[in-house]
């Protein structure tokens, strides 16, 4: 993996994609942000189920979906 390489979900590239066209950079980086407090609030054993719901909600917040 280096510079410009393609992280994805290999069984759905069609998704990623149209993800990727809708989030733009500004938006992969916030989902990008989300992932990463959402791992520090699962390793500080905060309730899993309230952490992956308020991630979700934010994902769905940036792809327009909500």
């Amino acid at each position: 993996r280096g510079p410009g390489a393609r992280l994805m979900s290999l069984d759905r590239p069609d998704l990623v994609e149209r993800w990727a066209a809708s989030l733009g950079v500004v938006g992969a980086g916030r989902v990008g942000a989300a992932v990463g407090r959402a791992r520090v609030d699962l390793g500080r054993f905060i309730n899993q189920r309230l952490v992956l719901d308020h991630l979700l909600a934010q994902v769905v917040r940036e792809l327009g979906l909500g």
